[in-house]
């Protein structure tokens, strides 16, 4: 069983399809780099093989990561692609719609929620990268989120934020970005800002939950 595990995950790593870049793996990538090498241990463990041979072959599974990504999608793509779709406006005005109040009008909530979820996204994408390929990624959310904004003001928006949409975003995704982890606290910052009655951590933890899932 502990074989048929190892070469499950390994063959998901070898398709080269889990890279983010050339030898760099995305973070389900690495999920499966980590259960290939628990499953080695747990059989070193069991004898099926002595220290030497399981040295060779966590080796060679690392060996395989490095030299793979030979459709490699670049980290701005990931970071841009990724982040559009997490900022969708429908989208998130659909979150919004499941809280069970708030005092800012409905535009200004649809973009609190999506600056705190390209917040989230930032995070989950960077989190298991290596931190030169974290940065891009990050620079290419936020540059993604600028242009999203750029341009979209309305009255309502320059009321509540007292300067222009271009402006305001990357402040108010680097406020939730400080408070991402644990989705509660993501949670309880943005039912802050919104002026969400009572604590909205519940409603609004399961919908970042959601939002990892996607």
């Amino acid at each position: 069983m502990l074989g048929l595990i190892d070469r499950i995950a390994q063959r998901q790593i070898l398709r080269g399809h889990k890279h983010i870049d050339r030898g760099v793996l995305s973070p389900e990538g690495e999920s499966y780099r980590s259960i290939a090498k628990m499953a080695l241990y747990e059989m070193h463990e069991n004898d099926c093989f002595d220290y030497e041979r399981l040295h060779e072959r966590l080796e060679q599974i690392d060996g395989a990561v490095l030299g793979l990504g030979k459709k490699p999608v670049a980290a701005e793509i990931v970071g841009r692609n990724v982040t559009a779709r997490m900022i969708d406006a429908e989208s998130c005005w659909q979150d919004v719609c499941l809280l069970r109040s708030y005092k800012t009008e409905g535009p200004i909530a649809t973009c609190e929620m999506a600056f705190a979820r390209a917040a989230l996204t930032k995070a989950l994408l960077c989190e298991r990268q290596h931190p030169e390929i974290g940065e891009r990624i990050s620079q290419a959310a936020d540059a993604l989120v600028l242009r999203s904004f750029t341009g979209q003001d309305t009255p309502a928006s320059r009321a509540f934020y007292g300067e222009e949409l271009a402006k305001a975003a990357p402040k108010r995704v680097a406020l939730y970005s400080d408070n991402v982890f644990p989705h509660s606290q993501l949670a309880a910052i943005l039912g802050r800002e919104l002026g969400v009655p009572g604590i909205p951590s519940m409603e609004a933890s399961f919908m970042f939950e959601n939002s990892e899932e996607r």
